[in-house]
Formats: C-alpha cells, structure tokens, sequence
C-alpha cells in the first residue's frame, strides 16, 4: 500500500492525492476494479495518483470538493478520513455496524453523516480518538495515523478472493489454478468471488439485470463439500458490485482444497481453484 523508501516521514501532514492512493490500494487488496477509470476532476491532470483518485470517485469514497475540484494538496483533516475510511469500508461490500455515541465531547457540531462515521469507525476498532472524550475532528491525520488506521481496517475487510495464477482456456468452464495461500491461526475464514461492471465500460442497469438473474451464481466447495452461499449486491456512481461468499469455520487444518463455480445465467463460465494451508 505504501512505497517502500529510506524514509516514512511518519509525522507530515497526509495529503489527499496520497490518502486517495493509499485507500485505492486498501480496497485492491479484497476487490478488483477495472483499469482507467475515466477522469472527474479538473485539478488532478498529471498526478501519478490519478487514477486511484478516479478509482474511489467511482466507487463514492470521495466526492471531491465541489466545481469538479479535487483539492489533491489538501490536508486530510479527521472528520474526512473517519468519511473515507468508513466509505471504503461498505466499497467492499461490507455492513457498517450501528452508529452507536461514542462519547467524543468534540464532534457536535459535526453533520449527522460525520457523526455517525466516527462512532462507526470506533466500533470497528480502527480509531479510539485522541483522548477519553475527544476525537479532534478538525486536526490533520498524518502519514503514522493513516498507516495505523489503513492497517486496522484491513483487518476488519480481509477475505480470501480465488485469485489465480493460470487458466486453461480451451473449453468452458475456463479452469483456473492457483497458488497454496497460508492462513495462520486458525480464523473463521470469508471466501469471497466479486463480480462487478464499470459504467464506462457497460450499463450498470445491465449489469444489475445479470446478476440478479437466477442463473447467475457462483458455487463455493470446500474439499468437494458445498459451503452456504450468501450473495449481495452494491451499486455506486460508476460501478455496481455483486459478492458471492462463504465461510470455512474456525478448526480447519491442513490443505484444503477452495474451489468457486461461476455461472452467467445458467452457462458454466470459470471454476478457480486455490489451496489454503492452515498452520
């Protein structure tokens, strides 16, 4: 997510065209997005970070700033990042939890929606604020707090997504193979299959049409044994998104085989394998 270099300047000021990078990176770690997305914002020609700025435009972390602008030097202040970080939390396909108080003295005078992220990002365990009753809304985040506060919500978002390595292309259903992927210790363990159209690439009413037809599906087996599928559905401004997921029980050791069988409106499309080993 972060460049590796000889220096981290943990204490700078985070700006928005490196927030927007870093929360590209965070939701690429559990779903895919589609190359080039098309540009939004007039102030954002030439930055490396464009097209992670127009890939979270996309997908509603961020809305800019008003007048097509973007503000890409701007500093992040904290109301906003609890706002991107809880976005990019549901980008994912994940159900934020209530908005519950979370006894911060500070953030009356916040709108009702930055309210509600702090005490959502609070209980998801990705920020405690900055005192017993304090969130400071309105100071900057560092480069050392967005680390920190990246790293939580992973861990919050992590799924196991068939990725894979090589595919057999020659008849349908393609098959596709990959790599042993490790888990330690022994969790409960989300298997997720996204699926998901870009509006400038198709029609998202299409999009939604597919996949809510019966026949389009996607079967999860474990060693052969069917897992309980549960599937939902997201639609943002220029992309929808449609998750098929399962859960492998904490207790599992070993390999164990995943394979996920996709269907397009009855037709057997693609069948990734992968391995996980449980240590």
């Amino acid at each position: 997510i972060v460049d590796p270099g000889e220096t981290f300047r943990p204490n700078e000021t985070l700006p928005r065209w490196e927030m927007a990078a870093w929360l590209d990176a965070t939701l690429s770690w559990v779903q895919d997005r589609y190359a080039d997305p098309p540009t939004v914002f007039v102030d954002t020609d030439g930055l490396d970070a464009v097209d992670s700025i127009n890939a979270i435009r996309q997908v509603d972390i961020t809305r800019g700033i008003g007048n097509d602008r973007f503000d890409p030097f701007g500093a992040v202040p904290r109301w906003q990042m609890a706002l991107f970080l809880t976005r990019t939390y549901e980008a994912a396909g994940n159900e934020l939890p209530e908005a519950t108080e979370r006894g911060f003295a500070d953030i009356a005078g916040a709108t009702p929606e930055v309210q509600a992220a702090i005490n959502q990002l609070t209980a998801l365990g990705v920020t405690r604020g900055t005192g017993p009753a304090s969130f400071s809304p309105d100071e900057a985040v560092t480069r050392e707090q967005m680390a920190s506060f990246v790293a939580r919500l992973l861990e919050r978002m992590w799924v196991l997504q068939p990725v894979t390595d090589t595919c057999d292309t020659a008849v349908l259903p393609i098959r596709c193979s990959g790599s042993i992927i490790e888990v330690s210790p022994p969790v409960d363990l989300r298997v997720r299959v996204p699926v998901f159209m870009a509006e400038h690439v198709g029609d998202l009413d299409v999009a939604e049409a597919l996949f809510a037809d019966p026949g389009t599906r996607i079967d999860l087996f474990v060693d052969g044994t069917p897992l309980f599928v549960r599937s939902t559905s997201r639609r943002h401004t220029g992309a929808v998104y449609r998750y098929w997921e399962g859960l492998i029980p904490a207790g599992a050791r070993g390999q164990v085989t995943v394979e996920a069988h996709t269907y397009l409106r009855g037709t057997p499309t693609t069948i990734r394998v992968i391995v996980v080993e449980f240590r």
